[in-house]
């Protein structure tokens, strides 16, 4: 780029409302970056981040800059960063072609967990409902290219509602023949009563091609936690269901996404992280705007913060993890 034409565009742009830093994280003033319009975050010198602040973009690195523009971090001066947004959303709806729904097919769960906020009910969703779920994905589909319904069993525990779902699939499919769609599927499940033969049933007879299972992290973790509502433990019966699952011949052949998800927080963060001895890892609060309080981001550091290089940022207070590269 010339230095006039770079001199030029960097008189046309500014900070982006919706990027953030963290505190300082080393005793040479390293700092993540995060965009929370793009998800990106890396960490940047101390030179930078004051340049950023000064709005002195004609001072950076042309990489670093480059890398600014490019996850949104400097946008031009003359936008309305939420009307943009809005309009970002708007189109990847508009030109959306799959049509995903979520059904909760049971109210009920074999598990107590301290944390859970649901009223688990012994009821599952009645079958004079079917037709109302078949009409209202009619009316979503009202002049629309949709080309695949992908359906999200959730729960309470989706499993409890096995044959609802059994004969809602029929239902769904023969929706989609009417319209040339194409038709998949997942589950969320907590994997207590996901025996093998079910898995299977699930894979090969209800179009299941992704089946995600919670933990809490180990044994030592889970257990205390992810407990049945007497108190039963439950990692060990979860565990024992997927190696079943996977060590069955059939399992490669099936192609299904078969994915763990832990459930992450402060009190079991060092069951889910890379195994190291307790009191290894450190938390520094990221500050997010309009929140009073601490807020759900925070940066994760290995070892010695200022020198071991292993960073980690959660956006969703441990739910999920990003390694920070430098």
């Amino acid at each position: 780029m010339e230095k006039s034409e770079r001199k030029k565009t960097l008189m046309l742009l500014k900070k982006s409302y919706y990027t953030i830093f963290s505190d300082v994280l080393n005793d040479k003033e390293d700092r993540v970056i995060f965009s929370t319009r793009t998800s990106q975050a890396f960490i940047v010198k101390k030179e930078v981040y004051d340049m950023y602040e000064a709005g002195d973009f004609m001072s950076l690195p042309q990489d670093v800059l480059e890398k600014f523009i490019q996850c949104s971090m400097a946008v031009p001066e003359d936008e309305n960063e939420l009307l943009a947004i809005v309009e970002e959303n708007k189109k990847e709806i508009r030109d959306d072609t799959l049509m995903y729904e979520s059904i909760q097919p049971s109210a009920m769960c074999q598990l107590g967990c301290d944390y859970c906020g649901q009223d688990h009910k012994k009821v599952n969703m009645g079958s004079e409902l079917y037709d109302n779920l078949v009409q209202r994905l009619n009316a979503k589909a009202e002049g629309r290219n949709f080309r695949k319904l992908y359906i999200g069993w959730f729960g309470a525990e989706p499993l409890m509602g096995l044959k609802q779902i059994r004969e809602l699939t029929p239902l769904l499919k023969d929706f989609c023949r009417q319209r040339g769609m194409n038709y998949g599927a997942k589950i969320v499940t907590n994997g207590l009563s996901l025996k093998e033969n079910i898995f299977y049933e699930l894979v090969n007879e209800l179009s299941i091609d992704h089946v995600e299972i919670t933990l809490d992290g180990t044994a030592l973790y889970h257990d205390q936690r992810r407990h049945t509502k007497e108190k039963g433990a439950t990692f060990d019966i979860i565990l024992n269901n997927i190696l079943s699952i996977v060590n069955n011949e059939s399992y490669d052949r099936s192609k299904v996404r078969l994915t763990i998800r832990c459930n992450v927080d402060e009190r079991n963060y060092e069951g889910v992280l890379p195994k190291r001895k307790r009191g290894y890892y450190h938390e520094f609060t990221v500050k997010t705007p309009g929140t009073r309080g601490r807020g759900a981001r925070r940066i994760i550091t290995g070892g010695e913060p200022a020198s071991s290089g292993e960073y980690y940022y959660t956006d969703d207070h441990y739910a999920t993890f990003k390694r920070i590269e430098e």
